[in-house]
């Protein structure tokens, strides 16, 4: 069975109808709307990655030592450490020492990130209300 003709006949310009097609059929929407969402954040700086780690940051309070963000994203601690220096290059994030641990460092939002990060919720809490309305 060929993808093409589960999806999408295009020469008939209609669907297949096959039960396949139906999550075919939402894969490909999930697919089509994370490259909308990619496209906005990117105008503003950020990535999906960025924006998570944005997410569980804000949540916590604004600061979180590096390994429990790291739990928080479901990665590994040498991810989220690259991570962290791409948001600190940005001017997102800083690394300042954890008072209750002196062998931890505790990644930081800064004012610029929290403006960047209600953008983009804004954003993707508009898109979300849209696509769950269709």
């Amino acid at each position: 069975m060929f993808l093409a003709d589960v999806l999408y006949n295009t020469c008939l310009n209609k669907v297949i109808e096959r039960p396949q097609a139906r999550l075919l059929g939402v894969l490909h929407a999930a697919g089509t709307l994370e490259t909308e969402v990619e496209s906005r954040l990117s105008a503003i700086g950020l990535s999906m990655a960025k924006l998570a780690a944005l997410y569980q940051l804000v949540m916590a309070g604004d600061s979180l030592p590096l390994g429990q963000l790291a739990e928080r994203l479901s990665c590994v601690k040498s991810n989220v450490t690259q991570l962290v220096d791409r948001l600190e290059s940005d001017g997102l994030v800083s690394r300042e020492g954890d008072p209750s641990d002196r062998r931890s460092r505790l990644a930081v939002i800064t004012p610029e990130a929290n403006v960047r990060f209600n953008e983009a919720w804004r954003f993707t809490s508009k898109r979300n209300a849209i696509s769950l309305a269709r």
